[in-house]
């Protein structure tokens, strides 16, 4: 499908969740399922990627206001670049792990604390050297406490590869701390 998509603003700066961003307001229609699309000038070049809207919520139904709002492609162009040429964005940070929440019903039965299991350690990883195993529990991150994946994923993303932070592992009854040095995020599945 295609709308008119006319642009209102340029430089709109929201804040999603914590994180500051600096769009392009435009008036496309956006649904649930179409962002991703491209924001094109009357020359046919994409000038961003559309990616969310403005709405709001009443008791029976949603209303769309006709607000959407577009990633200027001078942002998007570096990721993209990134992407085809090696595969993943650098800078991401990874632990170097693959892991899970550990269930409830796991950690009553073993006697465990709340945290993430851990999987699998990515070969060649700083967790990998500093002995971390499929089976540990990652239970705190540098001062914060681990109960679920989500809390470890939001607290990595505040930092960047290369940097340093304290893990707080359980592993066989007991806890240690052991530093890790972040890595590149080169996939999805790679926390």
């Amino acid at each position: 499908t295609m709308t008119d998509g006319i642009v209102s603003a340029i430089n709109r700066d929201l804040n999603l969740s914590g994180r500051q961003m600096t769009l392009i307001q435009t008036n496309a229609a956006l649904n649930s399922g179409n962002s991703g699309g491209p924001l094109i000038n009357c020359y046919g070049q994409v000038i961003g990627i559309n990616t969310m809207k403005m709405s709001s919520y009443s008791s029976t139904s949603a209303t769309v206001e006709g607000l959407g709002f577009a990633i200027p492609i001078t942002a998007a162009k570096p990721i993209l670049d990134e992407l085809i040429s090696q595969g993943y964005v650098s800078g991401r940070p990874a632990i170097g792990i693959q892991g899970q929440t550990l269930d409830l019903r796991t950690q009553v039965f073993f006697h465990m604390p709340s945290g993430v299991v851990i999987t699998a350690v990515e070969p060649g990883s700083d967790a990998e050297a500093k002995g971390l195993e499929p089976d540990d529990v990652i239970v705190g991150f540098n001062d914060t406490a681990i109960s679920s994946l989500e809390d470890l994923v939001a607290a990595k993303n505040d930092l960047g590869s290369g940097d340093v932070v304290t893990l707080t592992i359980y592993r066989g009854g007991r806890y240690y701390e052991v530093d890790i040095t972040l890595m590149d995020q080169t996939t999805a599945e790679i926390y």
